[in-house]
């Protein structure tokens, strides 16, 4: 069992946090509500899909969206409805909640960031591991260099490569029963995984390196332990502090880089889905998918915050540091 800390300048930094993801939040509701209600377009015209102009459509339209309503009231209706999970009605599938497009989309979003994280995470603790472990070698050297360039690879350019290099049957469209032939997701996810990676990587080496130097672990090699046992067994725990929280943000970057590498592959995700909605002027699913980012990127922040808290309860300035 987890036990937190009685640190006050932990729980502070924690509740400066928390007013900080509030006011976050907060500003992402103005930005999705205005997104929807100040963009330019008519609703009625998208609605219709730009054909026909017949006046009693487009007021019969207005009002079943409650758009002919006062600005503030449709604001003040807009906030009660999301503690529900109400995000109105979209306007290129007039009629349609907001909600069910989002519900249709998100499985499969959460599908490509859980599986890259899976792929990146423990391929990068590896890496750092084995470059920290024999620092300045060879083999330091090449995983250096392997890190630099994943790190300079876009993942719009890799889903491009690979959607060209990878034969067809491991890109295939997962608008159908994408559970089913989790195959396809082998190339969306290596073009997700390869910058991670090398940030993951990274991250660990210069962890360790900066651990390996405290006293504690000159004291572990002193008694006879082996290099790998002192590394793993004393270095490493204290060095994820900090990897975790390049996770964290890791997290929220993998789930902003599934818009190119959804639309690239064709997949039926959140990213592809905002990004059609705006091509289409679809303002209240654009903005309700950006929400959904702003809600799931905090909430990550958040998670991790009390993750260094846990793992590092001697540390009070550790959620102070940026």
């Amino acid at each position: 069992m987890i036990r937190f800390p009685r640190m006050p300048g932990c729980w502070e930094a924690l509740g400066r946090r928390l007013a900080e993801a509030a006011l976050v939040l907060g500003l992402a509701v103005v930005l999705a509500f205005a997104m929807a209600r100040l963009m330019p377009g008519d609703p009625a015209t998208v609605m219709m899909d730009g054909q026909g102009t017949d006046p009693a459509l487009v007021r019969r339209l207005w009002g079943a969206g409650e758009l002919d309503l006062p600005l503030w009231r449709q604001f003040v209706d807009y906030l009660t409805g999301l503690p529900g999970g109400d995000f109105g009605l979209s306007w290129r599938y007039a009629g349609m909640p907001v909600t069910t497009l989002i519900g249709e989309a998100a499985p499969v979003t959460l599908l490509l960031v859980v599986a890259t994280l899976t792929v990146a995470v423990p391929a990068g603790i590896a890496a750092g591991i084995a470059s920290a472990h024999r620092p300045g070698t060879w083999l330091d050297g090449a995983l250096t260099v392997g890190a630099v360039l994943a790190l300079s690879m876009p993942p719009v350019v890799l889903a491009t490569w690979l959607m060209l290099a990878t034969p067809g049957r491991l890109v295939v469209s997962l608008a159908g029963d994408w559970l089913g032939d989790l195959a396809g997701l082998m190339a969306p996810v290596a073009a997700l995984a390869i910058a991670p990676i090398g940030i993951v990587a990274r991250s660990t080496r210069a962890q360790l390196l900066e651990v390996l130097g405290h006293d504690y672990v000159r004291c572990a090699r002193a008694k006879g332990l082996s290099a790998l046992r002192v590394m793993i067994g004393h270095a490493l725990p204290n060095a994820m502090v900090g990897v975790w929280a390049v996770v964290g943000t890791l997290a929220g970057a993998i789930l902003t880089s599934t818009a190119v590498v959804e639309t690239v592959f064709n997949l039926p995700g959140l990213g592809r889905l905002a990004i059609e909605a705006v091509l289409a002027r679809d303002y209240p699913v654009a903005g309700a998918v950006v929400l959904v980012f702003v809600l799931v990127q905090v909430t990550i922040s958040l998670a991790v915050d009390l993750l260094i808290v846990a793992i590092a309860p001697t540390d009070r300035d550790t959620l102070d540091q940026p």
